[in-house]
């Protein structure tokens, strides 16, 4: 392959890695939860929080910035994601190895195939 071709494969590889990293984002994605003031003053009466210490000595912070509702949740990824995350680097640390110092024709299978990638 001369330079341009060089070029232009490893930033296909690249534009196909990104899409599959945000798959993998997408597809692992577990969205967290928030109460509403209805359904926080329900937890309440039913004893469902926590309270936290402070961290910190931050004077206009107030007691509700200490409650912690035990329905609540923050935005996370489902286990398995990490995992998926670094197949799919190694897939494209290979490709890009094989396009920079192998032949045109592995080159081009390699690159085929990663379109294909799944964990």
């Amino acid at each position: 392959m001369n330079q341009q071709q060089t070029k232009y494969a490893l930033d296909r590889a690249t534009a196909i890695y990104k899409n599959i990293r945000a798959g993998l984002a997408t597809e692992y994605a577990v969205p967290g939860v928030r109460l509403d003031l209805g359904e926080k003053l329900a937890a309440l009466r039913k004893g469902e929080f926590i309270i936290t210490p402070p961290e910190d000595t931050y004077w206009r912070r107030g007691w509700q910035d200490y409650v912690k509702f035990t329905g609540e949740r923050d935005d996370a990824m489902a286990p398995g994601y990490e995992e998926a995350v670094s197949g799919a680097e190694r897939a494209y640390r290979a490709l890009n190895d094989q396009i920079v110092l192998g032949s045109t024709s592995e080159a081009l299978a390699l690159l085929e195939a990663f379109t294909k990638w799944r964990p």
